[in-house]
């Protein structure tokens, strides 16, 4: 499987170019440094939680579309999803799982777990693991939808 960091910047590259935008104009929407766009095209490299969120978001669609996870546009309207900490505890409580468990079996250490109760984010990789192994959509995971 091609790997969600390089398949998130294909499939935004195709987005861009669908909706016939430029990055300066999609940085601007999304109140975004027009560098941080050109570093995810260039360098593939992983993007934050709540950046990820603006940009579905602003196309109106599913976390899962912006990453090439699904080529089927579902439009979603944004909705604010609560701070991923208190998040992942539902999540956790909702699956009967038990953190250290859980965080063991994801390969995430338990101090990126403390990260995010104290109001830190995760990154679009460790999104897209922790929703495999649950067999949901970072969507669902994140609080995107029901």
């Amino acid at each position: 499987m091609e790997d969600i960091v390089v398949s998130f910047r294909n499939s935004l590259s195709e987005i861009i170019e669908e909706r016939n935008i430029n990055i300066v104009e999609l940085a601007k929407g999304i109140s975004a440094d027009p560098s941080t766009l050109h570093r995810w095209f260039n360098s593939a490299s992983d993007i934050k939680l709540k950046t990820l969120v603006k940009l579905a978001d602003y196309f109106e669609c599913t976390i899962e579309y912006l990453c090439g996870k699904t080529h089927e546009y579902n439009r979603i309207e944004p909705i604010e999803c609560k701070k991923f900490g208190i998040r992942i505890k539902e999540v956790m409580s909702d699956y009967n799982l038990i953190p250290y468990n859980f965080l063991n079996q994801v390969g995430i250490t338990p101090s990126r777990y403390y990260y995010w109760l104290s109001g830190g984010e995760p990154m679009l990789a460790t999104l897209n693991d922790m929703a495999i192994y649950l067999g949901i959509t970072i969507d669902k995971l994140i609080g995107r939808c029901k």
